[in-house]
């Protein structure tokens, strides 16, 4: 920052945002929560930026005010292919003179000479002819912003380990840097209640929806639970509907198939109130980078099951109760644990509060610049 300084000015960081238009749900939470915290910060000179015309009319009232938006339009599709595979029409031809650029999730354009930074939530996986980049165009990504000087940034160190191993990338190109937690807000019962009566006890599970593992292992584990619980229900909250497929077949077969509900999706008040509600929050996802189902539960007082994995490990462990994936004897153990034991109960509720409270967007935030400071450096 010291050189900066010298010449009189800010450091210029343009964010791309395009993930609050896209409907990517944790990746805008992050991107939110970044830019609350620094839009007030008088030592960065922050502008963002967005891949799409329709996107950047819907951002536009999303961000915080005092940003001002990057003044070209950039063609979402045509940007894509080009960065993906060129340096040509790099961040300073379409965005002016930056110190640094930070995408989330995706990819970020050349540079001629600022920094780039990309936050990357989950550990791609590999392929079956052990060639990381043959798999998803996203590892090509990552394989040429990391060859070409780029910058990763990382929630976990988990996730961090596994990103080292599979580009072969040098530790001081990966940055651990953990996500902040959203205190909880305004909830709305009357979406809450659309889902489930008031009043009925339930087990939620947030579900990646294209996991039929993860539905079905919930599944299981509650009809464990079912079968000595005579009130309680499932709500099973991201389970799109597979008409005929496995997860419908099993819930026909399923003498508790009444007391398990399947909903797409609801509004954020509407999620926050049934966190807030459930008796018990159920996370079967194993490449969860973030964790924010399980931090966003624990910051409302409500116990989780979760499977163990490296990076929920990392996240909650010791506060939750963790069973590995795929074991739906150990899962449904530990859920019917957590539904009707008071004494674990009560010492889950206060081990997630106090975990929740570290994660702080503000602290975030504040190493975020801080990497942005280092990588401006001369």
């Amino acid at each position: 920052m010291d050189n900066l300084k010298g010449e009189g000015r800010c450091l210029r960081v343009a964010l791309d945002v395009t993930t609050i238009a896209a409907g990517q749900r944790d990746h805008a939470r992050v991107v939110h929560g970044v830019l609350d915290e620094l839009a007030s910060n008088n030592e960065i000179d922050l502008s963002w930026f967005v891949t799409g015309l329709r996107a950047r009319r819907t951002v536009a009232s999303l961000v915080p005010e005092g940003i001002a938006p990057q003044p070209r339009p950039i063609l979402g599709a045509l940007a894509a292919l080009v960065w993906s595979r060129t340096d040509l029409f790099g961040a300073e031809r379409l965005l002016g003179e930056v110190d640094v650029v930070h995408g989330f999730g995706a990819l970020v354009p050349p540079t001629r000479s600022a920094a780039r930074v990309l936050t990357v939530t989950d550990a791609p996986g590999g392929s079956d002819d052990g060639r990381f980049e043959s798999l998803w165009p996203q590892n090509r990504q990552l394989l040429r912003l990391v060859r070409h000087g780029g910058t990763l940034h990382v929630p976990t160190w988990a996730v961090a380990d596994q990103i080292r191993a599979d580009l072969k990338v040098g530790g001081d190109q990966v940055a651990v840097i953990p996500i902040g937690v959203t205190p909880p807000g305004p909830a709305d019962d009357a979406q809450a209640s659309s889902v489930i009566d008031p009043g009925r006890p339930f087990v939620l599970a947030e579900i990646d929806t294209w996991s039929v593992h993860e539905q079905l292992d919930a599944i299981a584990a509650f009809e464990e639970l079912a079968s000595g619980q005579t009130e309680i229900h499932l709500v099973m909250l991201g389970a799109g509907d597979d008409a005929g497929g496995e997860v419908a077949t099993t819930l026909a077969a399923s003498a508790w198939s009444s007391r398990i509900i399947r909903v797409a999706s609801v509004g954020e008040q509407g999620r926050r109130a049934l966190l807030g509600r459930a008796r018990v929050v159920l996370h079967l996802a194993e490449r969860d980078g973030l964790g924010f189902p399980v931090l966003d539960a624990m910051a409302a007082g409500t116990p989780v099951v979760a499977v163990r994995s490296a990076p929920m490990r990392e996240v909650a462990e010791g506060a939750v109760l963790l069973a590995e994936a795929g074991d739906r004897d150990a899962i449904a153990v530990a859920l019917n644990l957590a539904v009707t034991d008071e004494a674990t109960r009560s010492v889950l509720v206060t081990a997630g509060q106090v975990r929740a409270a570290g994660h702080s967007w503000s602290q975030a935030a504040g190493s975020l610049l801080d990497l942005y400071r280092r990588l401006a450096a001369p």
